[in-house]
């Protein structure tokens, strides 16, 4: 039986959280595998998504989850979504916002944009390692949504 691989796009300019979020996810769940391709910024996010410049490889598969820092250099997470938003052939990814934001312009902006969800980072690694069990779980296992 083959084993179905997830990719992860991370979005994350911090090198500590996305060591972090990418040990959590890496750790998830031994019966699946998850790659996890990390970006820095809104801008070479678009560029993976719409596998422009370095990321014109088909090795740059569209992602099954997409987890979004929203505060970053060149483009931030809400320009980002807003850029994904109007492309229809990439509406159907699912995207977390992962952020220490609790602004509820940040909520309101990223919810008009198309983000799935929105979750603040916990401070607690524990807290953060469940919370992370849950959003996985559920937009990699749990969800249906279109093939492409």
């Amino acid at each position: 039986m083959n084993q179905k691989t997830y990719t992860v796009l991370l979005v994350e300019d911090n090198d500590d959280d996305a060591f972090l979020t990418e040990s959590v996810v890496k750790n998830f769940q031994s019966e699946i595998t998850v790659v996890v391709n990390r970006v820095i910024d809104g801008k070479e996010a678009l560029d993976y998504m719409l596998n422009q410049d370095k990321y014109s490889d088909s090795k740059y598969a569209v992602p099954d989850l997409v987890l979004l820092d929203l505060k970053m250099p060149r483009l931030n997470g809400l320009s980002f979504l807003q850029h994904i938003s109007e492309q229809t052939d990439l509406t159907n990814v699912p995207v977390v916002v992962l952020t220490t934001s609790l602004e509820q312009s940040d909520i309101a902006q990223a919810y008009k944009y198309g983000a799935n969800a929105y979750m603040r980072k916990p401070v607690d690694f524990g807290e953060f390692v469940a919370q992370m069990d849950i959003v996985l779980n559920f937009w990699l296992l749990i969800n249906k949504r279109p093939q492409y």
